[in-house]
């Protein structure tokens, strides 16, 4: 009897059952694995065979009849043949892609798929979305737009991102319909927004027309998801919609907005973009200077001044951006709030958009400019970035510079300002810069420094001391 056995005996069955139940299965893993790559290579055979009859066909250049490459569906050459019409699809050439969407019509395959919509299996009904798509067959744009209620959440993703592929205005009214249904909560959506998303701005300018409209939907979820299409399809058709969106009361909105009109760069709105850069919402703002920025337009050159105090680090850094793009009038505007600012995180900000810009550089070689004037407003600014202590361009030139002379008003500019950082880089070059006269110069500065703090030492302890001593 089973109870009769010891423990010890029952254990080793378990052990010897597991172990037989994991031969097994490793077993059958391996016959599965073999049978897969087998039938890999036999679609890989077929392929080399079907290839020049399937480039001649989407060429124009067959002339036997298409319908001999009917197959058995599933089959290896079934599979070989879809392939290679799917990597046809993809052809640049439209006439190509055309005819392969001819073809997978005319050799059952859309049919196929179609049929496969409704099977029992979630994993087909996927599958067969996304060939779909793939195929771009105009005429399984209704059974997709069905998929889209299925009870599976990956089928209705597949089949939304399916229509995407699937250029056609019917297909683009499908989607549509979906982002309609954006007013119920977004825990209860049936499609993603950002595969609605994907898909209609796969569309591109068909979708534009229709997303219009939109724009003025009741619902926020609705306009949000709007605006934020049409910024990934540019379009000066949506411009007199989206400048009015800028007063949307839903900040979401107005933010999409001043991104969408950025990408499409007319200077038309470049007066209602300035009028929101004072938006109570941060991110509303942040949008918006980086629509100045791509507007490139001088009119906003002392509102992004504005911004260069705003609360928030990247809107600073935004409008820093923004100012620099405008060019030559900007960039001076800028620099003479770099030499008057007291807001040193403003201040850090603007230089380390000027040292990605190359200006620090510049600034170095005017150094040596024969116009004094040059050379004083050089020297002016860079004593402001050794006043914020970002050292990082001007340590590189006073070490590696070739020219002397650029070293020597280097040396001049960091001994102007009286820091730690800088009279660690003066003590550097006073021992090991190559040239005699800068390390001279670099231990004259510090000389004099020494003195001065001396003095004021003295001074201060004179002060100290009591009256009659």
């Amino acid at each position: 009897m089973l109870w009769d056995v010891d423990l010890y005996t029952l254990l080793m069955i378990a052990i010897l059952v597991f172990m037989a139940s994991s031969v097994l299965i490793m077993g059958w893993v391996m016959i599965h694995r073999m049978i897969g790559e087998r039938s890999d290579r036999q679609v890989l055979l077929e392929c080399d065979w079907y290839q020049s009859t399937i480039v001649s066909i989407l060429e124009g250049k067959f002339w036997g009849d298409p319908d001999q490459l009917r197959k058995k569906q599933n089959s290896a050459e079934w599979k070989a043949i879809e392939k290679l019409l799917l990597k046809g699809s993809e052809s640049l050439i439209e006439e190509q892609r055309q005819r392969a969407v001819q073809m997978f019509e005319r050799l059952g395959y859309v049919e196929f798929y179609i049929h496969q919509l409704n099977a029992e299996e979630p994993w087909k009904r996927f599958r067969a979305s996304l060939r779909l798509g793939q195929m771009r067959s105009p005429r399984a744009i209704s059974f997709l737009a069905q998929a889209l209620d299925d009870e599976n959440n990956d089928v209705r993703q597949g089949a939304a991102q399916a229509l995407g592929m699937i250029r056609d205005t019917q297909a683009v009214s499908a989607l549509m319909e979906q982002i309609l249904k954006l007013r119920i909560v977004f825990s209860h959506q049936k499609i993603s927004g950002q595969v609605l998303k994907k898909s209609l701005v796969a569309q591109g300018a068909p979708a534009v027309s229709m997303l219009i409209p939109l724009l003025s939907n009741s619902y926020d979820a609705v306009r949000v998801l709007a605006a934020e299409i049409l910024a990934e399809i540019p379009s000066r058709e949506a411009l007199e919609q989206l400048i009015k969106c800028l007063n949307d009361s839903n900040p979401e909105v107005r933010a999409r907005a001043a991104r969408a009109l950025g990408q499409i760069g007319h200077p038309i709105a470049v007066k209602s973009l300035l009028e929101l850069l004072s938006d109570p919402f941060w991110y509303v703002r942040l949008q918006v200077t980086k629509a100045l920025n791509k507007l490139a337009s001088p009119r906003a050159v002392s509102g992004l001044c504005a911004r260069l105090e705003d609360s928030h680090w990247q809107v600073r850094m935004a409008a820093a951006h923004a100012l620099v793009t405008i060019g030559p009038v900007a960039v001076t505007a800028l620099t003479t709030y770099l030499l008057y600012t007291k807001d040193h995180y403003a201040c850090e900000q603007m230089i380390e958009v000027f040292q990605q810009s190359g200006f620090v550089n510049q600034w170095i070689e005017d150094l040596t400019s024969s116009d004094e004037q040059t050379v004083h407003k050089a020297k002016n600014i860079l004593s402001a970035i050794v006043r914020t202590w970002l050292l990082e361009s001007l340590t590189n030139g006073v070490r590696n510079h070739p020219r002397v002379e650029v070293r020597m008003g280097l040396v001049e500019v960091l001994g102007s300002v009286d820091n730690t950082k800088s009279s660690k880089i003066l003590r550097q070059v006073s021992l090991y810069d190559s040239d005699s006269r800068v390390r001279e110069f670099a231990q004259d500065l510090l000389t004099k420094r020494l003195r001065r703090k001396m003095v004021l030492n003295h001074a201060g302890n004179l002060a100290d001391r009591p009256s009659g001593v």
